[in-house]
């Protein structure tokens, strides 16, 4: 699913989309997409397990759907770094 308005997938409304999703096999590792810090590393009933990234610039990135996490709150990231493996 891309960013912005779509059809919701599980409801069938019109509902905005804050992020992608990108569909890969479970296990490929997910890497961040900048230098940073983890902000967040949880397991919700939104996004299942997922990491949080804070970057220099302010933004944050978030990895949810993981089967895996791979690093720790406060810990700092590289761009390419593994953070988790995609889940489902």
């Amino acid at each position: 699913s891309g960013f912005g308005n779509r059809k919701d997938p599980f409801h069938g409304r019109d509902s905005f989309h804050g992020g992608i999703d990108l569909a890969t096999a479970i296990g490929t590792h997910v890497l961040a997409s900048a230098d940073g810090v983890v902000s967040k590393v949880e397991n919700g009933s939104r996004y299942g397990k997922y990491v949080s990234v804070r970057h220099a610039d302010g933004s944050e990135s978030s990895y949810g759907h993981l089967s895996a996490q791979s690093v720790r709150v406060g810990q700092r990231v590289r761009q390419g770094q593994k953070l988790g493996e995609v889940g489902n």
